[in-house]
């Protein structure tokens, strides 16, 4: 696994990010890691291995994980035995990627959007305005990473 950080490392550092590792052989403490983590992320890469099949603790952290994350298994499980053919957890992920190894890993890290794209986070607002004779407005604003906001343009509908 080492060498699989190693590379996801490196291939978050082209993004602009950093690489936070957390394996644990316990249901509980991985569920403690996403809650921990759920708002200081950008994303995840999720190997529940066996869990995948009855983690329904997992499961239900995940779908409390507001960033998108990827379900990777190293094997193709879909080429081993019937009961490991479905996962509760991918109905949840963003995607999924099995059976390509170690290389799955780095192609779940090129998924996860450059660092600048953080920079400014877009929030459309579409409704009434309730001046007299204002037709409907489509307002498109800027939420800066420091909170503040900013409107970008107004278009009438």
């Amino acid at each position: 696994m080492a060498d699989i950080e190693k590379a996801v490392a490196q291939e978050a550092r082209g993004q602009g990010w950093e690489v936070r590792s957390i394996q644990n052989d316990s249901e509980g403490e991985l569920i403690g890691a996403i809650h921990k983590h759920r708002l200081s992320t950008v994303g995840g890469i999720v190997n529940p291995g066996a869990l995948m099949i009855a983690g329904w603790s997992l499961r239900d952290a995940l779908a409390s994980y507001p960033q998108p994350w990827i379900e990777v298994h190293l094997s193709n499980v879909w080429a081993r035995e019937q009961f490991r053919h479905e996962s509760v957890i991918a109905p949840l992920a963003s995607g999924v990627v099995v059976g390509l190894g170690a290389f799955g890993y780095r192609l779940d890290a090129q998924a996860l959007p450059p660092k600048e794209f953080f920079g400014l986070k877009y929030l459309r607002y579409v409704g009434n305005v309730s001046r007299s004779g204002s037709p409907n407005l489509s307002y498109t604003f800027r939420l800066q990473m420091n909170g503040s906001l900013k409107c970008d343009n107004v278009d009438s509908g």
